[in-house]
This record gives structure tokens, sequence and C-alpha cells, in this order.
């Protein structure tokens, strides 16, 4: 109550009274002065100052400069079995001798006073220390959380108050480490078991933001309650821990012997998959260290947002802004940096008559700066629609794998990795797959909620007020989760679902990681573990080569991205704002017929029927496995792969016999959790198993032929495949080039609506490449001729040869002997022309233009800027089977990726090429 009348009392802190000249190179620190009584109530007094990280080098001994600590925390904490809204409890920040109040979650009022009591009083946390209420000093700061957490003393880690055990798995951990007697340590330590597991299951683990947080601390120190622990120990005691019940499984058996335990036969559940052993695991293949002390960043942005699917944030941009700064292929940019390169073309100006050109010079920028940097510049902009950061993530995946592994490019329409958005209730009957992310989301998947009990907008554009009111919403994350210490006028479901402007949609092949194989399960007593939900992903982890079902045909340039809105008349629930992604490719063939959903792994005796229903006629009656479709059959269930990814090897057929007739459902789980078997090799093929049928169906696949004739024919011989549950009859097997696995399509007719929509966004398309090709223009004759300070100082990398440094100016390459300009390795924008060569009516033309002042978007048409005219295709006799078809009328909606037996290592091109099946280019929503 005391603290309550003294919020009151005093006025709410703005940011306006430390402010950051320069939010993409400085920092707010806070010092805790003082912890005041006020009445029964400590109440923190502290100070805000500024400090330019960008300069700012770790502490040397003997140094006069004051060194300063970063704090990894989180919102929230467990109770038991229920998450507790943490109640909310002011702060004082000291300025001019006056005083101003701030809202703190009490977790974190919590963390900063175990601080103090360590006598740590110069400290940086994202919530007190960034304004979350003002969106573009908030993208700046995300782009700095490399240097803020690599330059602190120490990243302190808050794990929470003592409970559930804690200060028995903090003593415990120690003694893990001694090696010797392990076995016999663990055998007889159930209780210590439960307190390390309930420890790893605490919130902080599965928060996404502290994946950077840990992997970029040169010294980490865990906190819990009064218990200390050196974050090294720590990950080597749960390496050990997640190692030996993999391997051995010797932890669950101590708990399965337990009557207190119910006797549990999977009491830890998937271990490798639990947020803290993945993060323990990963942090140790970020990085490789040089002799200088440099760091060299390993892993690339694909692989870490779809591997860390497990860890969360409620804001769904962070999904990838909090891990840039680890990624090998980006480095994090904003606005203001492209827009300091952009001064001397007076882009407020320009902005004002277009913004569209506005925005293509900002490209242009962004790609003058990737020349002076190992890694390209990815734009964090918390303004910008979630959609379109999902489909520029997907973008930028396909873009840097097509140079690299073009064959490979487009699994990632496959992989998991998308925070789940509102499926409506129509989502399944509505063809666009049009769904909301309406609001925010905690840890669990489910909305958030203030203390009123009203859900909380994710809207990337509701007006903001009042930075840190006492009135304000507190129930968000901080910058970890883009939450805001603000209030927002939109707080209930009707003005969000009114406010065209404040829904967003997803298309079909942005997968949402709710399609992952593990997820978080809760059991009685706040036992929290990992546990199977869905079938191993068929393309794999970007490291992994699993298959290759399109061979050696790579992503064509036919690939292409369009999106736009339409409005359908009468149809308001079809109004949307979609995305389309055009790609190359064959129909393989139809789904014929489907089984029966394999619920949790068992194996239904339906897919027998299924198989002898299709096999070849015998005359007289066989068993199960004499047909002639029982090797396709085994080889199908496994995905015709070992556990390891390697050939099965032949045991794997012997124990499937052994355990399936054809009979009955047969549940493996058995060999996993029990080992009725007695034999541990069954248990790799159960695991396999599992993985691979997971909730899929067996189908029978109608690959398609053509005879010479043209015409098309049943094939005499379906293929067996597995394929997502919710896939149907008539839905069409299709092969993208550059997709390793197969993929189901369901086709639709598009509503003359939706043409008419479509063609104007084709128009829109045609005018960009015409801004686009003046803004080139525009580009190279204003920006380039600018002396680089800013580029000298900023962008340029430590591991950056001395040549590149000492000309930070992207300099002209030397003429060929024909004359041609040679292009250098190292230019970022094209050079024009300085040879001899006589000039052209088109010479003459650009010269117009590169002297021209302000353009207009007019000026592009105008002056002959347009788009390129088509050329006409070269005369083939084969036309038909060389060109892809293109099908303006129909878009396709991706049901998922499937395995098509005997179709996964090139043999589905052949077929293609014998067949001469055409070539197809889908427009897939």
């Amino acid at each position: 109550m005391a603290a309550n009348q003294a919020r009151n009392r005093l006025t709410p802190y703005s940011y306006n009274l430390c402010p950051l000249k320069n939010a993409s190179r400085e920092i707010r620190i806070m010092v805790i002065k003082e912890i005041s009584k006020n009445g029964n109530d400590e109440v923190l007094q502290v100070e805000l100052q500024s400090l330019d990280i960008s300069t700012y080098h770790k502490i040397q001994a003997g140094s006069d400069v004051e060194p300063y600590y970063a704090l990894s925390w989180c919102w929230r904490a467990y109770d038991g079995e229920d998450e507790v809204l943490q109640q909310l409890v002011p702060i004082n920040i000291l300025k001019n001798k006056s005083k101003y109040t701030f809202l703190l979650s009490s977790n974190l009022n919590a963390a900063l006073k175990a601080l103090y009591t360590l006598k740590i009083f110069r400290i940086w946390v994202d919530w007190v220390c960034i304004d979350q209420g003002d969106v573009a000093e908030r993208s700046n700061q995300v782009r700095l959380m490399a240097q803020v957490y690599g330059k602190s003393e120490i990243v302190y880690v808050w794990l929470g108050e003592e409970k559930h055990g804690s200060k028995r798995a903090f003593k415990f951990i120690p003694k893990m480490l001694e090696v010797r007697g392990f076995n016999e340590l663990v055998k007889d330590s159930h209780e210590d078991l439960k307190a390390v597991k309930m420890l790893l299951t605490r919130d902080w683990f599965s928060r996404r933001w502290i994946i950077q947080e840990i992997a970029l601390a040169d010294q980490a120190m865990l906190i819990c309650g009064t218990d200390q622990l050196e974050w090294s120990k720590f990950a080597i005691a749960v390496s050990l821990f997640t190692e030996y019940e993999t391997q051995t499984r010797g932890l669950s058996e101590v708990m399965k012997a337990r009557v207190e335990y119910d006797n549990h036969p999977d009491y830890f559940g998937n271990l490798p998959s639990l947020s803290a052993a993945h993060l323990v695991e990963i942090t140790n293949k970020l990085f490789r260290k040089r002799n200088n002390g440099h760091l060299d960043r390993l892993l690339s942005l694909e692989y870490l947002v779809s591997t860390f699917i497990t860890f969360n944030s409620s804001e769904a941009r962070d999904n990838v802004y909090a891990i840039l700064a680890i990624a090998k292929d980006t480095t994090p940019q904003t606005v203001d940096q492209i827009d300091t390169v952009l001064k001397p073309l007076t882009l407020k100006n320009i902005e004002e008559k277009s913004k569209t050109f506005a925005r293509i010079l900002r490209q242009f920028a962004a790609q003058y700066l990737a020349a002076f940097t190992n890694s390209k510049p990815y734009n964090v902009d918390y303004d910008q629609p979630i959609s379109d950061i999902y489909v520029e993530f997907v973008q930028f995946c396909i873009e840097r794998a097509r140079q690299q592994e073009p064959t490979r490019a487009l699994d990632i329409l496959c992989r998991p990795w998308a925070p789940d958005p509102d499926f409506p209730d129509e989502a399944d009957s509505n063809p666009h797959w049009r769904v909301k992310f309406t609001w925010k989301k905690s840890y669990n998947n489910k909305p958030e909620e203030t203390e009123t009990g009203e859900q909380v907008p994710q809207s990337s554009r509701a007006k903001k007020k009042g930075n840190n009111a006492p009135e304000a919403d507190m129930n968000t994350d901080p910058i970890r989760s883009g939450g805001t210490n603000v209030t927002s006028e939109v707080t209930t479901a009707s003005k969000v679902q009114d406010g065209q402007e404040d829904q967003d949609t997803i298309p079909s092949w942005v997968r949402s990681k709710e399609l992952f194989s593990h997820g978080c399960e809760r059991e009685g007593e706040g036992n929290i573990k990992m546990t199977r939900r869905n079938p191993d992903s068929l393309v794999g982890n970007p490291s992994q080569y699993l298959y290759s079902a399109s061979g050696s045909r790579g992503v064509t340039k036919n690939l292409r991205f369009q999106d736009g809105r339409i409005e359908a008349p009468g149809k308001p629930e079809h109004n949307h704002h979609y995305h389309s992604i055009f790609v190359e490719g064959f129909v393989l063939g139809t789904v014929a017929e489907l089984g029966e959903r394999s619920q949790k792994g068992v194996i239904p005796k339906t897919w027998a029927t299924l198989c002898r229903r299709h096999a070849k006629p015998t005359r007289t009656p066989t068993r199960f496995w004499e047909l002639s479709r029982s090797n396709d059959f085994w080889r199908t269930l496994i995905a015709d792969q070992s556990w390891t990814g390697r050939d099965p090897p032949r045991f794997y057929q012997h124990i499937l016999q052994s355990r399936y007739a054809g009979d009955i459902d047969v549940d493996l789980s058995d060999l996993t959790q029990y080992n009725k078997l007695k034999c541990e090799p069954a248990k790799d093929v159960s695991q396999r198993v599992q993985a691979v049928i997971w909730d899929r169906v067996l189908m029978i696949v109608d690959c398609k032929t053509r005879q010479s004739t043209g015409q098309n024919m049943q094939d005499d011989d379906p293929v067996l495949g597995l394929a997502p549950y919710q896939t149907k009859a008539d839905d069409l097997v299709c092969i993208l080039y550059g997709c390793s696995v197969p993929i189901i399509l369901r086709q639709y007719d598009k509503s003359e609506s939706v043409l008419k929509a479509q063609e104007k966004e084709r128009e829109k398309e045609l005018q960009l490449k015409a801004y686009n090709m003046f803004a080139n223009a525009y580009f190279r004759s204003r920006c380039i001729a600018v002396k680089d300070d800013y580029i000298r100082k900023e962008m340029v990398p430590p591991s950056t040869s001395r040549a590149r440094q000492s000309t930070p100016s992207i300099s002209k390459a030397p003429a060929s002997s024909s004359g041609k300009r040679k292009r250098s390795s190292q230019d970022g924008i094209h050079q024009p022309d300085t040879s001899n060569k006589r000039r052209t009516r088109a010479d003459t033309r650009e010269r117009s233009v590169l002297t021209s002042p302000t353009p207009t978007p007019e000026d592009a048409s105008s002056r002959g800027y347009g788009p390129p005219r088509q050329e006409k295709p070269p005369l083939d006799d084969k036309a038909d089977f060389n060109r892809p078809l293109s099908e303006p009328k129909k878009f396709y909606k991706m049901i998922g990726e499937c395995y098509v037996h005997g179709m996964m290592h090139g043999e589905a091109i052949e077929h293609q090429n014998v067949e001469r099946l055409p070539k197809v280019i889908f427009e897939i929503r």
C-alpha cells in the first residue's frame, strides 16, 4: 500500500531526461545508488547514464574507467503448475535532485536487489535502459546487443527466487563434475535428479533472447536466490546429465523404480530437446575464437532460427531478430544506419514525393554497405508487419542458399520455424489459409492477459502513448520479447479486428513452429518435459543432407515473390493481404488413396489392408510380408533411412516383421520405454519408425506418365508414400526444383475479383522495376562520390584486409585491353564505364538522369527506364517440354512435405525426363 501511495505521488519517468544522441551507438547504464525504506517496502534508488558503446572497451587492470555488468533475466516465474502474473513494483530514478517513478516486474526487482547485495552497482538491463515505447530506438538497440553483452564485465543470469529444490540442485551439480563414480552417484540421488530437472525447466531457459545473451558473454554467472554458479561449470554438468540419459536411460530407470514418481517410465522425456540442454550444446558450436580474441561466427541464420524452436518470445518479430547478432551471415542493420549514407541525397525530400522510391534507395544503400562487411546486413524494424518479416526471412534464406546449395534452397519452405498465429475457425475451409496475429503469446503459446483479464494485442501499427505511465500495461516482456512499457489504445478484440491495419496474415509456405517434432508437456507437481508431438521433418536441419528429390536441379530464375491485397465482393471473410511465391517444378502424381492416420506413432492395421489392395494379385493366399509390396512397406515406415540418416541395417526389416503382421495396430513405444524385447538395437527401430510415421498417413501415389501421343495414362504400379494427415485424395504430389523432398499441393481456381486484383499488383511490380533501374542510376551519381567516413568508422570489421580499410570507397576497376571495364569483387554497386568507347543514345539518356534534380516516380517511365523488353524465346522443337507452363488462373496451398518411396534421390527427375512431364510454375500462397 505504501508503495502504491508513493507511486501516485511521484511523476512517471520520461526518457527525455536521459536522451540518446545516437541510438545506433549509445546505450544507457543504470547505477544503483541505494535501497531506501518506504514503510515496510524497500525501494531501489537508481540513476541512468549514457555510454557510447562503440568506443567503449573492456576494462583493463589499473584502469580508472568503471566497468558495467549485464543482467539476463525473465519477466515471469512459476509457482507450481501455474504461471504467476508478476506484481508491479516501483523504483525511483533520480535526476537533478528529483525523483521519478518507474515500474518493474517483481522478479526483476528481486534480481536487482540480489546484485546490489553482491556490490554490483553499474548494470545494463533491457527493461530499464531501453525506451520500450520508442520503436526506432528499440530497433537500433537490437543491433547493439552483441556489443552490450560482449563488452560487459560479467553477464549475470537471474533464474528467480529459491524454490523447487534449487538449493539442492546447486549443491548437487558440483558433485556431478567429479566424474569419478558418476553412475553410482545418480543411482542413489533421485531427489537431487528431480531438483536438477526442475532447475532446467525454469522459465529463463525457454526465452529466445537468452541465446545471444549467454553466447556472447565472456563470463557468465548463474544466480538463484542466494546461490551462485559459474555458467561454464553448469554447462558441463548439463551436458553430462543429458548424454548419460540419452545413451543409457539410466536416469529414467532410477525414477521408474520409485513409487513416489508413480514408477514413471519416461520421467525426463526427451532431454536433448529441452531448451536448457539445447542451449548448452549449441553455444559450444556458435563461435571459433582466434588467437587475437576475435570470434568467428560459425552458424547461419537459417540454421539458428530453424533449430532454436523450443525458445519462445511473445513478440513474433523476435523469432528472427533475437538471433541476428550470433549468425555468421547477417549483421543487424537499422534504417538510421542506411539514412546516414543517404544524407547527401536529401532523402526526406524524396520521401515526401515517393515513399516507394525512397525505400528502393535504402535498398541500394544497404547493398553498398554490404560490400564492406563479411555478412549481409539484415534490417531490424519493429514497425514492419509480422507477415512481411516472415517473408523477408524466407527470401533471405533462399537467396543465401541458392548461392551455396541451390538444390536445397527451398527446404526452408518445409522446415517449421515460425510462431503459431491465431487460426480462425474457417482456416480449413478458406483456401487462402489466411490467419491472423492478433494477440501476444506467453511461454505456453496462449494469449497474454493484463491484470484486468484483457488480452494484449500484437499490432505493429497500434498507436502508443505515455512512457511508463502509472496506468501502463506492464504484462509484456521487454526488448527480448518486443514488449512495450506503454499503454496501447488498441486493447479489445473488437478494436483489433475492426481496424484493418491491425490484422496480419501469413502464407502456407511459412511453416508453423507448432509442427516441430517435440513440445513442452506438463505433468503433475510442476513436472515439465519434452515429448514428441509431430514427426521429424524430412528435410532435417540445414546441416543435414538426407534426400535429393530434385536431383541436381536447383532453384531457377523463375523464382519470385508477390504480395498484395485482394477484396472479395460480398465475401468480407476472404478479404486479405496475400503473399505468393512462384517456383518452378513439375507434378509427379496425384494422391489416389489414403490410409488411416498414425496416432502417436502407432502402425495401423489398415495400412496392411491398403497395401494388399494395391499389391499384385497372386493365385494362392499369402501372408502380409510375402506380398510384392512388403519390401516397399517396411522401407516406407522408416523413410528408407536408419536413425543416423544412413541406409537401414538388415535387422530393421527383421524386427519390424516380428512385431507387425497387419492383423492388429502395433505400438512400438514399449520397445523404447520398457525394452520388452531386451534388445538394445530394437530401440533404434522403434524410435525411427515413430519419428517418421507420427501423425502421418500412408498414401498411394498415381505417378503421371505420358506416351508419345501426349495422352495421360494411369500407372499400373502405384507408389507408396507418407503424407501429412491434412492431405486429401486428388491432392498433387510435386517436385520443386531446389527442394530436397516432394511436397503436397492443393490446387484452387482464382475468382474474377482475385484475377483483377492480382493484375493490379502485377502492374505495380512492373512500376517497381522502373523505379529500381532509375534508382540505381540516381544512387550511383549522388552517393558513391561521397566520402564514406561512416563506413570507415563503423562498417569495416576487424578481420577486413588492410587494403580495404585504407580505401573504404569503392574503387574503379581498370579497363581491360578491349576497352571494357572489369568488375571488381569488392564492388557493391555497378560502376559506370570509364572507357573511351563511343557513347550511344542510351548513354546520353543515362547522363541526363544522373544530372537530374530530385526525381519523381513519373520520371522512371518518361525517361525510358521502364521494365526491360521481353525477348522472344528461342525456337525449340521441344518447347512444350522445356519451357515451364504458367497458370495465371490457379494458385496452390502448401499442405506439407511428403515421402514418396523410390523418388527421393533423383529418381523423380529421371521419371520426368523419360515420361516428358511438363514443367510448371506454381504460385503457392
